[in-house]
């Protein structure tokens, strides 16, 4: 089975914790073509799309989720710097909710230590 893992925006944490799994890796910036990049994903078998909600990536997360076709499973780390990126991590976590109704991932807190999100990502992974 091919697993793809596309990390949106380039992000040190999320980075870090990626070095140690065996996974494909490509990154989505704000600048791309949504549906080009969809459809170059069609060899996947399993996608995880990782971003960070609260932000422009929580937008660019359900646009490409919107578009892909093969299985799609999330892993969302939610911002609480501020009340308004609070509130922007709740409402794109309902959106994400809403346009998958079979939900697969995990939405958790940017705050959580790294290695409990290692192994949430591992999980997903099934690594």
């Amino acid at each position: 089975m091919r697993i793809l893992l596309v990390l949106i925006g380039r992000d040190e944490s999320f980075e870090n914790l990626l070095k140690d799994l065996e996974v494909d890796l490509r990154f989505l910036d704000r600048n791309a073509d949504i549906q080009s990049f969809a459809d170059s994903l069609r060899d996947y078998d399993r996608i995880i799309i990782a971003a960070t909600l609260g932000s422009w990536q929580g937008e660019l997360l359900i646009e490409l989720a919107m578009k892909c076709r093969s299985e799609i499973l999330f892993f969302c780390l939610t911002k609480s710097g501020s009340i308004n990126e609070a509130i922007l991590s709740r409402i794109q976590a309902d959106r994400i909710l809403k346009i998958s109704p079979n939900f697969q991932g995990v939405i958790i807190s940017e705050e959580m230590p790294e290695k409990a999100k290692l192994e949430a990502l591992k999980t997903l992974t099934g690594i």
